[in-house]
């Protein structure tokens, strides 16, 4: 049985990871109709969190308290945004390199004017960063409540 820490770490990695995968593909596309890529990637992190969640309180014989996965979850969609936001700006830095500021992305909505590359960067941010910490928050609450099996009724007696 592995220690907390490295459950921890192990799945922000992989949520990490299958963000960056969608994204790189988005980046290195370099059409702005592929933006549905970076929604896929937001899936699947937030997947990966709920699956933590479950998968913590199944580590403790469906024993956890809700604050404990919601925590757990929490600690793991903020190490996935760490560690998704630096592959992420390894990435675009390495695709600016690449491609020139006025071209780098084609099918740009208009109101991204002529140079496109701040709205590359701005998409980016908004879904590494913003959606997948509202999502990952979801995920965590979600997971916590659902997986949370001897709930308590207002009088007291056990639901199941």
């Amino acid at each position: 049985m592995i220690s907390l820490k490295a459950f921890l770490m192990r799945n922000a990695i992989l949520a990490a990871l299958l963000f960056t995968i969608p994204a790189a593909m988005f980046l290195f596309s370099s059409s702005y109709s592929n933006v549905w890529l970076l929604y896929i990637g937001n899936i699947l992190f937030s997947a990966i969190v709920l699956w933590a969640v479950i998968r913590v309180n199944h580590r403790v014989h469906d024993r956890a308290s809700i604050r404990s996965m919601f925590s757990v979850g929490i600690k793991i969609m903020f190490y996935g945004l760490l560690i998704a936001s630096v592959l992420c700006l390894i990435m675009l830095s390495v695709q600016s390199s690449m491609v020139s500021a006025s071209t780098a992305i084609d099918e740009s909505p208009t109101q991204a004017g002529s140079d496109t590359r701040g709205d590359l960067v701005i998409t980016l941010f908004t879904n590494t960063v913003l959606i997948n910490a509202v999502l990952g928050t979801l995920a965590s609450l979600l997971g916590s409540s659902v997986a949370k099996g001897n709930q308590k009724t207002e009088q007291g007696k056990t639901v199941h």
